[in-house]
């Protein structure tokens, strides 16, 4: 069977489950069996999709069988949404990354993946004690974000744990072109091997035994997905560049069909294998910096609140720059401001904005500024009349 004609059992079985009506509804008007030749006709699914139906409604297996629920905003900014997951999920044997290995994460759930190591919990919130435990405990490999695998460094050179680390297993975040570098700089001896996944799905991919040199971030995907290409022209690819589709092959407790994720992926073949290479977002509503992110939204309410109506649009590019062993965030941005030249210099209106934008609850941007987490917004000004507005509410991840 092929993995389109899987994908079709999949739908099938989806719409005919007892517990959840979900895929009856959105199905209407499809034929049954759906067929490889009809499978474009299915609809795809999108987060609004899944919001729109209260949870207790979403479930596919009865709910003593739910062993986890994911909780995610993700990075589209379209609200809370609330997933059951079956999380126990058996990888191929040849996932490698912690065979053999005495391994610390900073990831609560790892266990879960069944890796053939003993495993410590690490505290990212203590990571100072964490080294010292780690080194007591001849602990050899990590796994974590590549933002916790970086901060960790100092406290495990200090624990004299460097070098020991032989495996980095990173997961949860996009990794940019400079913290691979530092990661290979701050851990010389350790091999570093990524997962790719989402809340919504779990694991879908993962470095292959030899990765490539010239993608070293690109990951195997795994045979529990069908896994398809929107490109930019509305096409279907199996292959190529575009937004990653993913259909769930296996009976889940929410089974995801052709679900857009909104990563923009390039998928190819290598060596036999089927690779995925993450790229970024779609269209960035959210971009994570350290101990927090930049959100759209929330940008644009912080310019409103500080600038009033003479900002018309706005582009803001998410920036990262190394300082020793530091990685910092920094925003690059562009306000378009109406008609008159504005009453601030760009090192006052960086200023203003800091102090008004939040980064989490809890810091606002000029806090992060402070504890040497961002370096300072650099900012410019662009004049427009009425007729060249265009609504550049802009977010790109250029790091």
């Amino acid at each position: 069977m092929t993995e389109l004609e899987k994908a079709c059992t999949a739908a099938d079985r989806a719409r005919s489950n007892r517990c959840s009506s979900f895929y009856r509804d959105l199905y209407q008007g499809l034929a049954q069996p759906i067929t490889p030749e009809q499978w474009t006709q299915v609809p795809f699914l999108t987060k609004s999709d899944i919001l729109r139906v209260p949870f207790m409604q979403r479930l596919f297996v009865p709910w003593e069988k739910v062993d986890t629920i994911a909780l995610t905003s993700g990075t589209t900014g379209s609200g809370v949404c609330i997933l059951p997951r079956r999380f126990s999920l058996d990888l191929p044997s040849d996932f490698p990354y912690y065979k053999d290995h005495r391994l610390m994460t900073f990831y609560y759930y790892s266990y879960r993946i069944r890796a053939e190591s003993k495993t410590i919990s690490g505290d990212q919130t203590r990571y100072e004690a964490s080294a010292q435990l780690a080194a007591q405990a001849g602990v050899d490999a990590l796994h974590g974000s590549i933002s916790q695998l970086i901060a960790f460094a100092p406290h495990a050179k200090r624990a004299g744990l460097i070098s020991n680390i032989r495996a980095l297993c990173s997961t949860g975040e996009r990794i940019s072109k400079l913290q691979l570098n530092t990661i290979r700089t701050l851990y010389p001896g350790a091999e570093l091997r990524t997962v790719y996944g989402m809340q919504e799905v779990s694991v879908a991919g993962y470095s292959p035994l030899v990765p490539r040199p010239d993608r070293p971030l690109a990951v195997k995907l795994v045979p529990h997905y069908y896994f398809e290409i929107l490109t930019e022209e509305g096409l279907v690819a199996d292959s190529g560049t575009g937004e990653l589709v993913v259909t769930s092959l296996e009976e889940d407790p929410f089974p995801l069909m052709r679900y857009r994720t909104g990563d923009k992926v390039s998928v190819f073949e290598d060596r036999g294998e089927r690779l995925l290479e993450p790229l970024s977002r779609v269209e960035e509503e959210r971009v994570r910096i350290g101990g927090g992110e930049i959100v759209l939204d929330e940008l644009e309410r912080a310019i409103t609140k500080t600038f009033g109506e003479s900002v018309a649009d706005f582009e803001c590019t998410v920036k990262e720059t190394l300082d020793g062993e530091t990685i910092r965030s920094g925003l690059d941005l562009t306000l378009f401001i109406k008609n008159n030249p504005p009453p601030w210099s760009s090192t006052d209106a960086a200023l203003k904005l800091a102090t008004e934008l939040q980064a989490n609850q809890q810091r606002t941007y000029l806090d992060g500024i402070v504890a040497g987490l961002y370096t300072p917004i650099t900012c410019s000004f662009m004049l427009v009349g009425g007729t060249q507005l265009q609504k550049r509410r802009h977010l790109r991840d250029g790091r």
